[in-house]
């Protein structure tokens, strides 16, 4: 963040600088310009008036020859240019899928969409997040997920990159609520069929048990069969739900029997 903003700020102090210039220049035309008229017209009267019409048309010829001249390799149009280039623009843009992961969170290995493969460094200062901009870090990541990278070259080859931002298109998380049928059940979680997204873990640590009169429940008194409405943060890729808020069992408490009535025998 201090980077970009002294980097804004040099550009700035650039630009500046150049309009005082050009403005200096400019007026440093105004009495060559006058100067050139007279010499040209032959009048030695340094009272000559000159045409307002006639010095705009000069003036813009002469601003427009500029533009020209600083657009050109070494004008300062095309020095701004580069400089903005180089300095906030990332160099390294890729999309690909994850082929490796590095050791220690360090690096990925990353076959782009056109077929070539890269070496990924991750820093303390890279940012990771999730497809819709969510915080994310490097545990969530998983061979086969689809990112995009942003960050500089750091060979001559183009194959190595430093990596600003990572992107994992594949990680998915939004909290939600969810109905389905427990199908199995474990120490810390059990697993729902859902209504419509398939087979969910669901992870219960902390979460708040209720029967369907509102009752608390322990864990314990969830069953296979059982069906259940959760609340909590939905991962796409990974099929499971974390940060559990509340499980409702609609099956608790059981249902009453009927008592049946004996028929009286005539």
């Amino acid at each position: 963040m201090k980077k970009n903003a002294l980097i804004i700020l040099l550009t700035a102090s650039t630009l500046i600088f150049s309009a005082a210039s050009v403005n200096a220049q400019v007026g440093q035309f105004r009495r060559e310009l006058r100067q050139d008229f007279r010499q040209t017209e032959g009048t030695p009267n340094p009272s000559v008036t000159i045409t307002p019409e006639r010095e705009r048309q000069e003036l813009r010829n002469e601003i427009r020859e500029g533009n020209k001249e600083g657009s050109g390799e070494g004008g300062i149009i095309n020095r701004i240019k580069n400089f903005i280039k180089k300095n906030l623009r990332f160099g390294a843009r890729i999309e690909g899928k994850i082929t490796a992961l590095g050791n220690n969170s360090s690096s990925l290995t990353v076959v782009a969409n056109d077929g070539k493969t890269y070496q990924v460094n991750i820093s303390s200062s890279t940012r990771i997040v999730r497809r819709f901009g969510g915080p994310s870090n490097f545990g969530e990541f998983a061979v086969g997920d689809k990112v995009n990278v942003f960050g500089n070259f750091t060979d001559n080859t183009d194959s190595a990159i430093n990596a600003n931002l990572i992107r994992n298109l594949s990680i998915q998380k939004r909290w939600g609520v969810f109905f389905g049928k427990v199908t199995s059940k474990n120490s810390d979680n059990f697993v729902i069929q859902s209504v419509a997204r398939g087979s969910l873990t669901v992870y219960v640590s902390g979460a708040r048990l209720i029967e369907r009169n509102e009752t608390v429940m322990t864990y314990d008194g969830i069953n296979v069969g059982d069906f259940v409405r959760v609340k909590g943060v939905w991962d796409s890729t990974n099929n499971t739900i974390t940060k559990v808020g509340e499980v409702k069992d609609f099956s608790l408490p059981l249902k009453p029997t009927e008592a049946v009535t004996p028929t009286p025998t005539p």
